[in-house]
């Protein structure tokens, strides 16, 4: 066997080789990147659909007794739990989302806090629904120092 025959096979061996690591240090080098990136900051709010309920001692009928009887939630003012279906009087409640919504008094509010990253965007969408009330606002309010400049929406 001639040296030049010894030189093509070993570069042979080698270069089908080569693909192989390559490949495999691609699949290593892909598996470890995506491990380290970072989760993603999206996805529903806790407890968005109140669906996580309030302790029994924190309800009186339907009405929430506490700043904090509704999990994930800070609560002020006259707030009510109330769930889908017929309600007194014969009227009958539809949730968009899930079983439960909150009816909220003239001056009640119900706040989260949740954390953000500077620079990124965000999209906060809710559902609302009328009930027998005359025509009322509907709002949100972000923290100037959070996001750099005040927003409100206001339907």
């Amino acid at each position: 066997m001639s040296i030049n025959t010894l030189y093509r096979r070993s570069f042979e061996l080698v270069y089908k080789m080569g693909w192989k690591i390559s490949f495999v240090l691609s699949l290593c080098f892909f598996y470890t990147v995506s491990a380290l990136a970072p989760a993603p900051l999206e996805g529903p709010l806790p407890n968005g659909n109140f669906e996580e309920k309030p302790k029994p001692t924190d309800i009186k009928k339907t009405v929430l007794q506490g700043k904090y009887a509704l999990p994930k939630w800070e609560i002020n003012g006259l707030v009510e739990y109330i769930s889908s279906g017929p309600q007194p009087g014969g009227m009958y409640f539809a949730v968009a989302h899930g079983v439960h919504a909150m009816r909220l008094g003239n001056e009640a509010s119900i706040s989260q806090t949740i954390p953000v990253k500077n620079g990124s965007t965000y999209a906060l969408t809710f559902g609302a629904s009328r009930t027998l009330c005359p025509r009322r606002g509907l709002g949100s309010v972000g923290t100037p120092s959070i996001w750099g400049s005040p927003f409100a929406d206001s339907v």
